[in-house]
């Protein structure tokens, strides 16, 4: 087994149910590892896998890999260029107090405009550690992850109890140029083998080549192994942090890289 080459390959369209398994095993095996709860996957039609499947296989703007020994796929991971932010600073900072419970002044609903002034009412009911509803609240109204990770990141402040730099000072921004990485993950039969950093490899070669100059990921605090992979190919921690969607009491990392 050892001896077994390990292909690092892109998805083809026709393996949406292959997507599909590999992703119900992900979730299985690994709940507290990605920002997407089970339930949603096992919602998807055949029609929905096998769309998903065909985009991934030749969008521009991003590449999903298989790893694969023997054509068993063992491990995969994303790549795709992040899409731009809409939220101004202001409103984000407004967004993110709202979440702990502050109503926006009428000024501040102003700032917000009839767009997000509604949601902004409905995350006064959310409440501080329930980033799932934060997420589901936020993208009624049309806003990307980064949006929300931004709104996130400031409302529930820092991981590390000793920071104490006021919300004002919290606000950061994705750089230009930069893709985001997900999905990695590693069969645990197939672990301990370098596949997670040939998958990583993978992506990070795909972003060279699409003329990407910033990568970004997430990890959550309980996955040290990941992390210390991420260390070892160059990403440090950011600013960002939200609490975990599927499990809030756990704090989601940003790590970024330069190409």
């Amino acid at each position: 087994m050892d001896n077994q080459t390990t292909l690092i390959r892109r998805i083809r369209p026709e393996e949406g149910q292959t997507l599909r398994e590999v992703r119900f095993r992900m979730l299985t095996e690994s709940p507290n590892a990605f920002g997407v709860p089970l339930a949603m996957m096992q919602a998807m039609t055949d029609e929905q896998w096998t769309a998903s499947a065909t985009h991934l296989s030749s969008a521009p703007s991003g590449a999903y890999f298989f790893a694969e020994i023997d054509g068993e796929v063992c491990g995969t991971v994303e790549c795709e260029a992040c899409p731009p932010l809409v939220l101004t600073r202001d409103q984000a900072l407004i967004l993110a107090r709202a979440v702990n419970g502050a109503a926006p002044a009428p000024h501040e609903l102003t700032v917000l405009g009839m767009r997000y002034a509604g949601a902004a009412q409905q995350l006064l009911s959310v409440g501080a550690m329930n980033s799932l509803g934060l997420i589901m609240t936020l993208g009624r109204t049309g806003l990307g992850f980064f949006d929300m990770l931004r709104v996130g990141t400031l409302a529930y402040g820092p991981v590390d109890p000793a920071d104490t730099a006021p919300m004002s000072e919290r606000d950061t921004l994705i750089p230009p140029q930069t893709a985001y990485i997900s999905a990695m993950w590693v069969s645990p039969e197939a672990r301990g083998r370098g596949i997670g950093a040939q998958l990583l490899d993978g992506a990070l070669g795909f972003a060279r080549a699409a003329g990407i100059r910033h990568i970004i990921l997430f990890v959550t605090e309980t996955q040290t192994a990941a992390r210390a992979l991420y260390e070892r190919h160059g990403f440090a921690a950011t600013s960002y942090r939200m609490r975990f969607p599927p499990n809030p009491a756990l704090w989601l990392l940003g790590m970024l890289r330069e190409l």
